[in-house]
């Protein structure tokens, strides 16, 4: 696994080479709430595993990430899901109206 803490786009993930594989990805979010303007943010931990995937990958990647959250002690972010790079572009309006927390 790479660990960088450059920011780098969901564009780019779509361009890798590996992005048919499994992968956490955490990650802060700042953004504009839509009811009053205010700036906020928010840790998420994204877990990124697409369709394309093999089923043991898979298999392995699921049961990894609970072992991966709980050694993460004391580190509150929301843990998304996400098979498809669309879903990742969604995560910034639903945060703006309010519907993740």
């Amino acid at each position: 696994a790479v660990v960088s803490t450059q920011s780098t786009g969901v564009e780019e993930m779509n361009d890798d080479s590996s992005k048919n594989e499994p992968r956490w990805i955490i990650m802060y979010f700042d953004y504009n709430m839509e009811s009053d303007g205010r700036l906020t943010g928010k840790e998420i931990m994204l877990k990124w595993c697409p369709d394309g995937v093999k089923v043991k990958s898979r298999m392995t990647f699921a049961s990894s990430s609970k072992g991966l959250t709980d050694a993460l002690n004391g580190f509150k972010a929301l843990v998304v899901q996400a098979d498809e790079l669309d879903e990742i572009d969604d995560l910034l309006p639903r945060f703006q109206k309010g519907l993740l927390k």
